[in-house]
């Protein structure tokens, strides 16, 4: 109730929002403030108290009846000077509120196996859609089929997407292919199959970059080496990354390509960032803290942030100084890096907290918002 009445009053009023964000920081710290000394007040008046009933005889000061205890009247002129005070470190805490929102969008669109939004995942008509909307990486993932060959799906079968259960290793590519991949979605995509990397590359050579996720299921063959391979023959090294949720994936292809940039796909906690040994890191949304994100950059590396499908969750990436956003909905990524384009630091600062003051965030069901 409260934070809609905040929100209704003040979402329209931009120039007040600095001092309110700034004021709402100094009442969590002086309540914060107030609890503390609460609570340590208390504990000290317990001691004193179980001192005064079991301690040597030696009898407490009773500092309620002490004559020489004043007492703290508030007067008009030091209430004018706690509200002079409170509003200048509302202003204080407000304005570092503002200078710590990204002003540069220097963000890179990826398209979660391509526009997955509009498209089947991982075909070439999500793939194709995904370089229409402006993607600037293309996330996909691969996988080794029986007979050698790298194919493009995330699942390690196809009961989800088909209502088969063939798993991907055990089958050819020929019978892969006989599998229609994008029914589930809409009829009009039933003619979609499984793709090759090596047709994928061809089709968005010189239109965008690809993003590689090593997919494994236990059942590593030559994954590597046959990206590598297959990569090279393209001519798209450098328009080519590489990352995995398998650290020793990255470490063998790493050592077959040391100049390629490889990164760590991760959903949980992460120790030491210096102990890893890749180009960046690509992790659920809410790890995205302040805190890690300052961590990330100290160590050199690159952060893209999964799966962010709707706007304000986008901005407020954007606005915290992420390099990549991975998404289903690679034009709407595109329409947000646009409008931001146009906003000054207070209105990204809404935006940047508009989910901590109630504002409802469109939802849309996803097959899979997974890496």
């Amino acid at each position: 109730m409260f934070i809609s009445w905040v929100r209704d009053l003040f979402f329209d009023s931009i120039n007040l929002l600095v001092l309110v964000l700034g004021g709402f920081v100094a009442l969590l710290s002086l309540g914060n403030l107030l609890i503390t000394a609460l609570t340590s007040g208390s504990f000290a008046c317990l001691m004193v108290v179980l001192y005064d009933q079991f301690g040597p005889g030696i009898k407490a000061i009773d500092l309620a009846d002490s004559s020489q205890h004043r007492q703290w009247r508030m007067t008009a002129s030091r209430f004018a000077l706690l509200l002079i005070s409170f509003t200048a470190v509302a202003v204080l805490l407000g304005t570092w509120l503002v200078n710590g929102i990204q002003t540069r969008d220097d963000v890179a669109v990826i398209a979660h196996r391509g526009a997955a939004g509009k498209a089947p995942e991982n075909t070439l008509a999500s793939i194709c859609q995904a370089v229409m909307d402006g993607a600037d990486w293309i996330e996909i993932d691969v996988q080794e089929t029986m007979d050698g060959e790298v194919v493009v799906i995330h699942d390690s079968d196809f009961m989800k997407l088909a209502g088969k259960d063939l798993k991907v290793w055990n089958s050819t590519l020929k019978e892969l292919q006989e599998i229609d991949v994008g029914s589930w979605f809409g009829p009009e995509f039933s003619a979609e199959r499984v793709p090759t990397l090596a047709r994928v590359l061809e089709e968005v050579r010189g239109q965008s970059r690809v993003l590689i996720e090593l997919k494994y299921y236990g059942h590593d063959r030559q994954l590597e080496q046959r990206v590598v391979d297959i990569v090279e023959k393209a001519g798209m090294v450098n328009d080519v990354a590489v990352m995995s949720l398998e650290h020793s994936g990255i470490k063998k292809f790493h050592a077959l390509r040391p100049d390629w940039a490889v990164g760590l796909l991760s959903s949980k906690a992460i120790g030491k960032l210096s102990d890893l040994d890749v180009d960046f890191l690509a992790i659920n949304m809410g790890m995205a803290t302040p805190e890690f994100i300052r961590r990330t950059h100290k160590a050199d590396m690159q952060l893209f942030v999964w799966t962010v499908n709707d706007q304000v969750s986008m901005s407020r990436m954007m606005s915290l100084g992420v390099e990549g956003i991975i998404t289903d909905e690679p034009e709407l990524a595109r329409n947000v890096l646009t409008d931001r384009a146009e906003l000054n630091s207070v209105e990204r600062l809404l935006i940047h907290t508009a989910v901590l003051l109630g504002e409802p965030i469109p939802q849309r069901t996803y097959r899979d918002q997974s890496p």
